[in-house]
């Protein structure tokens, strides 16, 4: 099914499910914009950006990396992305990539071009099991015990976090758990 063009775009470059919604990034707006309501609605822009590279949701903030600058955005509510960190810095380039993301360890990685590095993110505690699953119900479990995170699957620890300082962190149990609303 088409769902239309979005705006004076030629290319849909990321794709990401952030809170249960397909987000999509874009060349040459620089914009991302998210499928709601059965039609696009934008959600801003990475600075003067041009593309939006990867996209990954990482502890429940969505991220994605651009072009030319090589630079990730976090995603802050509306319209509104943060720049964390240019990660390229190869001089006299016309284009930086912040390329491909993913999640592993608890941690978000980042590949750049054309330096040709892999950088990576801890945003708050977190803790992640990066194999599959097997088939049928499965019994998960999230535990904080004193300064680290653990996750159990069926009954055995599959996964810790490194050790944290949790007075630092909001650590109630108001936010719902999303199991099945994107990795991570």
């Amino acid at each position: 099914e088409d769902l239309g063009l979005l705006d004076d775009n030629t290319q849909t470059y990321s794709f990401a499910v952030h809170h249960g919604e397909l987000c999509v990034g874009t060349w040459p707006s620089g914009r991302v914009y998210r499928w709601h309501d059965g039609r696009w609605q934008d959600l801003g822009r990475f600075g003067e950006e041009l593309e939006v590279m990867g996209m990954l949701v990482h502890n429940g903030k969505l991220y994605g990396g651009s072009l030319p600058l090589g630079a990730v955005y976090r995603h802050d509510g509306n319209v509104a992305w943060t720049k964390t960190a240019q990660l390229d810095l190869t001089p006299d380039v016309k284009y930086r990539r912040a390329w491909t993301m993913a999640q592993f360890n608890g941690r978000l990685f980042c590949s750049t071009l054309p330096s040709g590095r892999i950088h990576a993110l801890e945003a708050g505690p977190c803790v992640t099991y990066d194999h599959e699953l097997p088939a049928g119900w499965q019994h998960v479990t999230a535990v904080k015990r004193g300064n680290i995170l653990q996750l159990h699957v069926n009954g055995g620890r599959v996964a810790e976090s490194r050790p944290f300082a949790p007075a630092k962190f909001k650590l109630d149990s108001a936010t719902m758990l999303q199991i099945g609303a994107g990795p991570g």
